[in-house]
């Protein structure tokens, strides 16, 4: 197994293998996740976040997911929307504290 994955990412770091482009980014996970490489998987499942994760979207590279890895990159994707949510959250009760009767209005709160 260790000769495959070495095969692997020697074959992409001397970009004998183009990066995945689109959706195709859905199907190098899958690859990559069967195939145990790690990095390769984390990297695809960030690239993933740009764009929705839908039927069409997954298209014919739904056959290779494994079970778990398409319930892994869906945990991956919720935790991520959580965390932004979250982010979004702490500058709403920020400023939900805030004294607004001194903004005049048409002012933004925060700075561009």
């Amino acid at each position: 197994m260790y000769s495959v994955q070495s095969f692997i990412r020697t074959k992409v770091k001397c970009e004998e293998v183009p990066a995945p482009k689109g959706t195709e980014v859905f199907v190098a996970y899958a690859i990559a996740s069967g195939k145990g490489l790690s990095p390769e998987m984390e990297t695809a499942a960030r690239q993933t976040l740009d764009h929705p994760m839908t039927f069409e979207a997954l298209g014919k590279g739904l056959r290779l997911f494994e079970g778990w890895a398409l319930r892994d990159l869906v945990n991956f994707r919720r935790r991520c929307r959580d965390n932004l949510s979250a982010c979004f959250d702490s500058y709403s009760g920020a400023l939900a504290g805030c004294p607004m009767g001194w903004l005049e209005p048409g002012v933004p709160i925060l700075p561009k």
